[in-house]
């Protein structure tokens, strides 16, 4: 399949940081201290500072701040090669957002919820709102108050 995506012009082979925009990058492990099959998207944005999309090198929060918030990693490794290598990325990431968690955004992180502006769609979507360019308005659902910290989204 990756042969036939290939042909097709559909698949293209990076190794090391590649520019995907003029604002956002992924970081793809080179060195034999970096993680295995590991990237991440940093995407610096000029008025809100950096984000880091960590792809599956973690999937929770507890992850990286340690279970009940104790600083302690829980890496997932498996994914990754070894503890080894997913400790290591989780330290890029960690260096990468100056020790700022919320700014890293796991996908399959509910608290994304709580850390940022989030509404409810009439359908059921929960959207976490994490930044806007100055001067846009919020595309929370209308008549959802934006709110951030504790609560159930539920």
């Amino acid at each position: 399949m990756l042969l036939r995506l290939a042909g097709d012009g559909r698949l293209r082979l990076v190794d090391g940081p590649p520019r995907m925009c003029s604002r956002a990058s992924a970081w793809s492990p080179t060195s034999i201290r970096t993680p295995y099959g590991h990237q991440h998207v940093v995407i610096r944005n000029e008025s809100s500072g950096v984000w880091v999309v960590p792809g599956d090198v973690m999937y929770l929060y507890a992850n990286i701040e340690g279970v009940g918030g104790d600083g302690r990693y829980v890496p997932i490794g498996l994914a990754m090669g070894s503890q080894e290598n997913c400790m290591l990325a989780l330290d890029e990431l960690m260096r990468v957002t100056g020790g700022e968690t919320s700014r890293i955004l796991p996908g399959h992180e509910r608290l994304l919820w709580d850390r940022h502006p989030s509404g409810r769609y009439a359908d059921g979507l929960h959207m976490a709102e994490v930044c806007l360019r100055p001067g846009e308005a919020s595309r929370l659902p209308p008549g959802n108050v934006p709110r951030t910290g504790g609560g159930d989204p539920g």
